[in-house]
C-alpha cells in the first residue's frame, strides 16, 4: 500500500487550521498543497526507485478516466494512489540471471490474481459511485498484462460491479475476460450519517468483458444468479461454460452458457443442501464435477466437529 494519508491528507486536514476561516483555509491549504505534492512524489520515488526505477511504470492517470468523481471522493477516499504493484520476471538463462520489472498504481490495497498461459489479471476491491443507485457499490478494478517469455506488458484495464471470491473468478478465452462477482452491500450518501441500504441484499453476475483499445469494455451479462440473500461460493469456467454455486440455506447450482459473448445465459439450476467451495472436472467434456463442500440442516446451519 502506499500511505497517501500521512504525507498529502493529513497535514491539510481542517483541524490543523483552526484558527483560520473557512475562507482562508481554502486559500491556505491549497496554497500549502503545492509543496506537499512535490516532496509526496520525491519521497514516493525515492522509495519505489530504490534500486533501478522500473521501465514500464503504469501513472495514475488511466484510473482518474475509470474511477466516478463528485460525492464518492468524499465518501470513501477513492484514490489512484491506494497501492502499487511490481511484477518481476526472472530470466535465468545466460551468464547471470537477467530481471524485468513492470509496475502499476492501482486504486485498492490488495488483489485477487488470475494467470494463464500469457496473461495475469489482477482483480482488486473497491468501492464506486452508481449513479443508477444513488448509492457506492462493491466494485472489482481490472488490471491486465501480457506475459511473453521473461518480460511483462500492461494491455488493459476496467471496472465491473461486485466483488470477485477467488482466483476461480476470473477466466480469459480468446480475448474475452470473464468474471464471476458478487454485490453485497450498496451504501447511500445523502445529509444525515453514511448508513447501508439493505437492499438489494445480494446480487451474483458473470459478466463479459473484451479489450478495446486498453480498457475492458463490457459485452454481456447475466440476469443475477441466485435467490435475494445467497453469494457465490464456488465457480468454475471452461471454454463455452461455467458452473456456479450460489448459497444461503440451500445450494442452487448453476450451469451458464458463454458461447455468445454477448449473451452468457443460465441454461438451468439444481437445488440441493448444503454448498459446494471448489469445483473440479473429472472428464474429458467438462460436464461431470468434483463438488467440494459442506452438509448443511434446512436453516442453512453447518453441522461439524
Amino acid at each position: 500500500g502506499v500511505d497517501v494519508y500521512s504525507g498529502l491528507i493529513m497535514p491539510l486536514e481542517r483541524y490543523n487550521y483552526e484558527k483560520l476561516s473557512d475562507e482562508d483555509y481554502e486559500a491556505t491549504a491549497s496554497e500549502d498543497a503545492e509543496g506537499l505534492v512535490s516532496s509526496f512524489v520525491d519521497k514516493l520515488m525515492s522509495e519505489i526507485c530504490w534500486g533501478e526505477c522500473p521501465a514500464n511504470m503504469l501513472g495514475p492517470v488511466m484510473w482518474s478516466e475509470t474511477l466516478s468523481s463528485g460525492d464518492e471522493a468524499i465518501i470513501w477516499g477513492n484514490g489512484v494512489f491506494d497501492a502499487l504493484v511490481f511484477i518481476t520476471s526472472v530470466n535465468p538463462n545466460g551468464n547471470a540471471p537477467s530481471f524485468s520489472t513492470t509496475s502499476a498504481f492501482y486504486p485498492s490495497t490488495w488483489a485477487t490474481v488470475y494467470a494463464s498461459d500469457d496473461t495475469l489479471v489482477l482483480g482488486a476491491q473497491g468501492w464506486d459511485w452508481s449513479l443508477d443507485n444513488s448509492a457506492s457499490i462493491q466494485t472489482t478494478y481490472l488490471l491486465s498484462f501480457l506475459m511473453n517469455g521473461a518480460t511483462t506488458e500492461f494491455y488493459a484495464y476496467g471496472k465491473l460491479s461486485g466483488y470477485l471470491l477467488d482466483q476461480f473468478s476470473l477466466d480469459e478465452v480468446d480475448g474475452y475476460l470473464r468474471v464471476a462477482t458478487t454485490i453485497r452491500n450498496w451504501w447511500a450518501w445523502g445529509t444525515a450519517a453514511l448508513v447501508e441500504e439493505p437492499l438489494p441484499s445480494t446480487q451474483n453476475f458473470i459478466t463479459v468483458l473484451q479489450q478495446v483499445d486498453d480498457a475492458w469494455v463490457v459485452t454481456g451479462q447475466t440476469e443475477s444468479l441466485g435467490k435475494e440473500g445467497e453469494t457465490i461460493t464456488a465457480v468454475r469456467f471452461f471454454d463455452e461454460k461455467a458452473y456456479v454455486v450460489t448459497f444461503e440455506q440451500t445450494d442452487p447450482f448453476y450451469v451458464v452458457d458463454l458461447s455468445d459473448p454477448a449473451n452468457p445465459t443460465a441454461l438451468g439450476e439444481l437445488e440441493i443442501t448444503g454448498f459446494s467451495r471448489y469445483l473440479h472436472p473429472i472428464d474429458d467434456s467438462d460436464s461431470i464435477l468434483l463438488a467440494i463442500g459442506q452438509e448443511v440442516n434446512n436453516q442453512g446451519m453447518s453441522l461439524q466437529l
